[in-house]
């Protein structure tokens, strides 16, 4: 069963700074919601990026919970997708309007009888906002899929993925699995992380493979990607 809501950007959107941003979490009355996992694939073509999340996050007690999540987003980025799945299949899904149509669709949301939110501009480049409900003692995953124009600067390629999760928790994730497929007109000569430890696989003159895996792992920086 599908749920829809819809989440309206009354702020204007800030640059994120150069310093290492938060990475998207849950957040309720009593502090924060442990994530568990974290799968992300990355489709890079021509200077574009789409990053696609997908974290599981638990709660501990023996209630129901309605977090808000929230998260890193800059002036560049435009959010595609966005839904919680919780433990019994019940999907609540979104949808991101600008501030200029905030207000407008926020009413017709509330008329239809769907499940207006809004969000709420926390700190430069941070926004929370309401989103589903979770179980006690459950799991749910969070999807996002946000795209990008990445940055370019004396002829390289610069991708930044907010993943700075040991500011928000102290337990290691189970799992982490970062995909990413690369491609351009030109030839890609190479592809380098200076943050983490990845496998990065050349396919073709212009196309690249890259995988970054670990278990029992707790993310303390964001990953970043040069090319």
């Amino acid at each position: 069963m599908r749920k829809t809501f819809i989440i309206c950007l009354i702020t204007i959107f800030a640059m994120l700074s150069a310093m290492s941003a938060e990475a998207a979490y849950l957040v309720y009355q009593n502090g924060n919601l442990p994530l568990v996992t974290q799968k992300i694939k990355v489709d890079i073509k021509n200077q574009v990026a789409v990053t696609r999340l997908e974290m599981v996050f638990y709660n501990p007690n023996d209630y129901t919970i309605q977090p808000n999540i929230r998260f890193p987003i800059h002036e560049k980025a435009s959010v595609q997708q966005f839904s919680l799945t919780d433990s019994e299949g019940m999907v609540y899904s979104g949808t991101i309007e600008e501030s200029n149509k905030a207000t407008q669709v926020y009413n017709e949301a509330k008329a239809e009888g769907m499940m207006p939110a809004l969000a709420v501009q926390k700190q430069p480049g941070v926004f929370e906002t309401s989103i589903g409900a979770i179980g006690p003692k459950a799991r749910a995953t969070v999807m996002i899929e946000y795209s990008e124009i990445l940055p370019y600067s004396r002829g390289n390629v610069s991708y930044n993925l907010p993943f700075n999760i040991k500011k928000n928790q102290q337990a290691e994730l189970e799992t982490v699995a970062i995909s990413m497929s690369i491609s351009d007109q030109k030839e890609i000569s190479s592809v380098v992380s200076l943050s983490h430890d990845i496998y990065a696989e050349k396919t073709s003159t212009n196309n690249w493979n890259v995988v970054f895996e670990k278990n029992s792992y707790l993310p303390a920086g964001d990953f970043m990607l040069h090319l």
